[in-house]
Formats: C-alpha cells, sequence, structure tokens
C-alpha cells in the first residue's frame, strides 16, 4: 500500500530537527562558557591562583558594618591588678630630673599606668644539706645510717636535676653546655662529664631516663 507524502512538509520537519538539534547545541556551549567564567579554565581543578576574581557587589546592595557589634564582650587580653599580681616592679622615669629635655620646662607627674606581663624564671640549682641520722649497734658492731631521698649513691646531683637536665638535652635537644649555664652548674662538672660519656658510649639506659623523670 503506498501511503502519499508532502515534500514540503518532510522539508519542515528536517529543518525544524537540524534547529532543534543546533538549538541544544549552542545551548551546551554557552553553558561551558559560563562555568568556564565562574569556575575558572579547569572547571573544580583550577588552583587558586587562576580562579577569575569575582564581579563586585550591585551598587543598590547595603554594605555590611565590619567588626562585631557594639556593646560586646572583648576577647583582647586579661590585664591583673597589683593585689593579684605575683610580683611588682617599679620602673624608673625616663626623665628622672624631671626637667623636659627639649624645652627645659617642668614635668608634670601624671601618675603611672600598669602594665601586665607573664615572665619566667630559669631553673636554677640549690645546695641542700640532709641531715642523715646515724646509728650504731654496740652489739653487732653495725652503723646504720638513713639515706637521702630521690638520690643517687654517692652523687651530687638530686634527681630533681638530673630529670631536668636529661629531658632538657634528650627531649628538647638543647646542648648540655646551654644547660649547665642555664641551671648554674660547672659545664665541666660531674653532670658534663657524665652526660658526654653516656653520650658517645651509647649505654644511656631509657628505663633509667624513665624511672629518673618518673620521680620529678
Amino acid at each position: 500500500m503506498n501511503r502519499s507524502y508532502c515534500e514540503e512538509c518532510l522539508k519542515k520537519q528536517l529543518r525544524i530537527d537540524e534547529l532543534t538539534e543546533e538549538n541544544h547545541r549552542l545551548k551546551q556551549q554557552v553553558r561551558y562558557y559560563k562555568r568556564k567564567e565562574e569556575e575558572g579554565f579547569f572547571g573544580s581543578s583550577t588552583p587558586s591562583s587562576k580562579v577569575p576574581v569575582k564581579p563586585n557587589s550591585a551598587a543598590g546592595r547595603p554594605k555590611k558594618t565590619p567588626g562585631a557589634k557594639r556593646g560586646h564582650t572583648g576577647v583582647g587580653r586579661c590585664s591583673c591588678t597589683e593585689d593579684d599580681a605575683d610580683q611588682v616592679v617599679p620602673i624608673v622615669p625616663l626623665v628622672p630630673a624631671g626637667v623636659c629635655p627639649r624645652c627645659g620646662s617642668a614635668l608634670i607627674d601624671k601618675g603611672t599606668e600598669n602594665r601586665t606581663v607573664l615572665e619566667s624564671h630559669p631553673v636554677k640549682v640549690e645546695r641542700v644539706v640532709y641531715r642523715l641520722p646515724r646509728q650504731y649497734c654496740p652489739q653487732c658492731r653495725r652503723t646504720f645510717r638513713a639515706r637521702a631521698r630521690w638520690v643517687l649513691p654517692k652523687g651530687l646531683y638530686g634527681n630533681q636535676t638530673l630529670a631536668t637536665a636529661a629531658t632538657m638535652q634528650y627531649l628538647h635537644g638543647v646542648p648540655i653546655g646551654r644547660v649547665c649555664d642555664q641551671m648554674g652548674i660547672e659545664p665541666g662538672g660531674w653532670l658534663g662529664r657524665f652526660t658526654a660519656w653516656q653520650t658517645s658510649s651509647g649505654m644511656f639506659r631509657r628505663s633509667s631516663l624513665r624511672s629518673i623523670v618518673r620521680r620529678r
């Protein structure tokens, strides 16, 4: 059975299909270029230095006020009073004579201004004398002497000093000379020779260091 068709209608339908396909292709290109302008040439993988600069906000758009709201609680430094301070240090005036060095006029005292500073003091060794009681048994002819607590036998330095020095050198990497200088110990003393000998011979035991540090 033969079906008749209109050639003009067929041409119009082909033209419609061609224009529809072209319209779809052009929309894809517009979408691609728009995304390229917003995100960059490589899309989401574009480096931050290559991302296009965003345009400025519209002129009619209200601008936000910078900073926090008025009356909010500040988060800056907290100063302390003289009653709460551990130490109050008076400072000599910048011009002790009380005369202006520029014009020679007498300066007016306007009081003082407090400034809070957090300061620390280096660890210094202290000379401690232990009174060790001695007891003697005439029957056994034996002498009993108490031992100093937390001190190695025949040791000059206490465990606190050894633990601080070992922690500064082996844990924080401070040279032994600087450790001795900061703690007030002779660099050529027993501590320096002991540390140098153990470092060179490799006989420093970690268990001994842990036991000394644990007793701090």
